[in-house]
């Protein structure tokens, strides 16, 4: 089993879904996304995009696009996910959600805190 950590809304989306840069938050920053990363022919419409740890998630994102996405509702998601539905790329996971397992959901500075994520990073 693989941790996957992404943001998404109570809704399950995530800040970023769309196809071709049509994002669903224009006020986060436009990133670049886990099929230039994993490649177009490996991920499916059932793949969602997520971190394999804290601190991928904490340097993809800025200090904007954390406090924004809480401004707006997202959660930090973490699920529990089979090895064989999970597909590495570099910085970023394509994993299929429906064979994952939720684990838990809470606001991104009570994850940020609790995982003391920046301590780990210094």
């Amino acid at each position: 089993m693989r941790v996957v950590i992404r943001l998404e809304c109570k809704d399950g989306l995530g800040p970023y879904t769309g196809d071709a840069g049509e994002w669903r938050n224009r006020r986060l920053r436009n990133m670049d996304i886990v099929y230039s990363d994993i490649g177009w022919n490996a991920v499916t419409y059932k793949h969602y995009c997520g971190f394999l740890s804290p601190q991928e998630l904490y340097r993809w994102t800025s200090k904007l696009d954390r406090r924004q996405a809480e401004d707006d509702g997202y959660f930090v998601a973490v699920y529990l996910c089979p090895e064989e539905h999970v597909l590495e790329g570099r910085h970023q996971v394509a994993f299929v959600r429906d064979k994952a397992t939720l684990v838990e959901r809470i606001t991104p500075t009570q994850f940020w805190r609790k995982r003391n994520v920046v301590a780990a990073l210094s």
